[in-house]
């Protein structure tokens, strides 16, 4: 059976079958690791700020599985590369926690969390 597309769909290369799906929620937070300088009476005197990483969280919702259930392993460790609409560019996510939610009369809905890291090369993030 063909595969009909309605909307704005993107692609979850984390799943063996290559399933599609849509991205709700889309959350992005900058963090970064912190270091306060002392003076001799501890005092905070300054600040450092290393290690700024851009983390992502947010829906995901599998529009066609090609007959494999996505289960919350198909996405750990997995590139998940979210579309902006309008061109607006895009995030490629490395998962590091999932969770999956069903309702009834509805779509299966995953609520993930990961971090981008755009030194990182394919194959380097568990297979994509």
């Amino acid at each position: 059976m063909a595969i009909k597309q309605v909307g704005i769909a993107t692609l979850n290369p984390g799943a063996p079958d290559q399933s599609w799906g849509k991205c709700r929620n889309f959350e992005v937070a900058n963090e970064a690791e912190k270091e306060a300088l002392m003076d001799g009476e501890g005092n905070t005197v300054g600040l450092i700020f290393s290690d700024i990483k851009t983390k992502c969280s947010g829906e995901f919702i599998p529009l066609a599985s090609g007959g494999t259930m996505l289960t919350e392993s198909d996405l750990i460790g997995r590139k998940l590369d979210i579309s902006m609409h309008g061109g607006g560019g895009g995030y490629s996510v490395v998962v590091e926690s999932a969770s999956m939610s069903y309702e009834a009369g509805k779509s299966a809905k995953f609520k993930f969390e990961g971090y981008c890291y755009p030194q990182l090369k394919d194959g380097e993030s568990g297979g994509n």
